[in-house]
């Protein structure tokens, strides 16, 4: 009798002990930062989009734990970065690297830890926010390369012309390209607008931006009218293209005197172009600066002729020197005059 009251009585008797603690007394357990569980990580949640200061990491709604502390890491590097999980489990953090390094998120409470990995590469291509990356990409690809197609190349002097890459916003290329300096600049401000609605498509779909890490070198490069490779110029040309140079160094140095002492004799002779005046009269604080462009010439002119083993210029029949070089200024200008020989 008092074993059947007893049975009848045990249900209620439960039902007393456990409302403090329900969550143990059988059925699902929820996950849960307050009641001692370890955080949780929704890895499919994470995405990683290139910055300019480095990588942000990005948590959607329901990728972390509410109020857990999170914390990136770059692998490669070892730089971290920390932030909490606002209260729809969403997060934000910025940590310095680049596209090619790996990290990990680790996301820790009072109760555990978890670590998970993510990289760039890898990023854009979960659910259907990926699906759209190979086409923009693509896209962006070919702009890019549109972009450069026809740059202007045109030129006076060597120094106008530049070898560049094309890179602007969300997109560079190891592609390398020749062009006027004022050309380059006006192709990329001009891919910047063509392609800014595309880069922001690409942000907004978390895909990876197209940069690229270069390590060829870049060509010397000449102005005959347009820029040019060096090695492209011919035995007749590169002489001539040499002696055009010294004549532009020496137009842009200064002249102005206002006495002798202040013009010097500059030797502006080159071993690949024959000559039968190799002296000029520039001002003195206009010297240091001549002689290095001319330096500059020689080595680069001559010395590619040289590689291509161009045949030595013929000597000029010169009259005898008119008697000892001296710089003098003249009407305020500095010239060469000659002392005759004793």
């Amino acid at each position: 009798m008092k074993h059947s009251m007893l049975t009848r009585s045990l249900p209620w008797l439960l039902i007393a002990v456990c409302p403090p603690l329900l969550g143990r007394c059988g059925g699902a357990v929820e996950q849960s930062t307050e009641t001692g569980n370890p955080p949780v990580v929704e890895q499919q949640k994470l995405h990683v989009k290139l910055r300019d200061s480095g990588v942000e990491v990005v948590g959607d709604a329901g990728a972390i734990s509410p109020g857990a502390s999170v914390r990136v890491t770059n692998r490669t590097t070892g730089a971290s970065a920390e932030a909490t999980a606002r209260a729809d489990g969403s997060v934000n953090i910025v940590v310095p690297g680049s596209a090619q390094d790996e990290y990990e998120v680790t996301v820790s409470n009072g109760s555990g830890s978890q670590t998970v990995q993510v990289s760039v590469q890898a990023s854009g291509d979960n659910g259907d926010a990926g699906s759209a990356c190979p086409d923009l990409q693509r896209t962006l690809a070919a702009r890019g390369s549109a972009g450069f197609a026809d740059v202007d190349k045109s030129c006076q002097r060597d120094e106008q012309c530049v070898f560049t890459r094309p890179s602007a916003s969300c997109y560079s290329s190891c592609q390398g390209v020749i062009a006027s300096q004022s050309g380059a600049q006006a192709a990329a401000a001009a891919l910047v607008q063509d392609i800014a609605p595309l880069c922001k498509e690409i942000d907004d779909q978390g895909c990876v931006p197209l940069f690229s890490v270069c390590n060829e070198g870049a060509p010397v490069l000449a102005c005959n009218g347009s820029c040019v490779p060096i090695s492209t110029l011919s035995c007749d040309e590169l002489p001539a293209r040499a002696a055009a140079r010294v004549t532009t160094l020496l137009d842009d140095a200064s002249h102005t005197c206002s006495e002798d002492a202040d013009c010097s004799l500059a030797e502006v002779g080159l071993r690949c172009v024959p000559s039968c005046s190799n002296v000029q009269s520039v001002a003195s604080g206009a010297l240091a600066d001549l002689q290095r462009g001319i330096a500059a010439t020689e080595s680069l002119y001559c010395g590619a002729a040289e590689s291509l083993g161009c045949p030595a210029e013929p000597e000029l029949p010169c009259l005898p020197p008119l008697g000892t070089p001296q710089a003098a200024c003249n009407a305020g200008q500095c010239e060469v005059t000659y002392l005759p020989e004793p």
